[in-house]
């Protein structure tokens, strides 16, 4: 989690904080974006070396609908999520995909 505001454009605040920090600590396998943090995930993503992509387990996007689930595809496991439906609304992006993980599965 970064304590920085949710900008989402290529240079962001948040799109350098966060690029910054995934190179300064090579235990990080996932990035998780939620809303504007969603869209620069991708403009990490875009930023990402070999090495750097080869790292990546797990990439997690919520609530970013103008880009497609495509975007973020990778040898990485990829969880998408437009915002969930009626009644609930964006901002229960996150704990509706909790609820979905949580559920018992058939």
């Amino acid at each position: 989690m970064l304590d920085i505001a949710g900008k989402a454009y290529t240079g962001s605040p948040q799109h350098l904080l966060a690029l910054k920090t995934y190179r300064g600590d090579k235990t990080i396998g996932a990035l998780y974006g939620f809303s504007g943090g969603g869209y620069n995930v991708r403009h990490v993503i875009d930023d990402l070396n070999k090495a750097e992509r080869g790292r990546l387990e797990l990439v997690v996007v919520l609530g970013a609908p103008l880009n497609d689930a495509s975007l973020y595809d990778g040898p990485w496991e990829v969880v998408y999520r437009r915002d969930p439906p009626p009644p609930l609304e964006h901002m229960d992006g996150p704990a509706a995909l909790l609820a979905e993980l949580d559920a018992p599965k058939p």
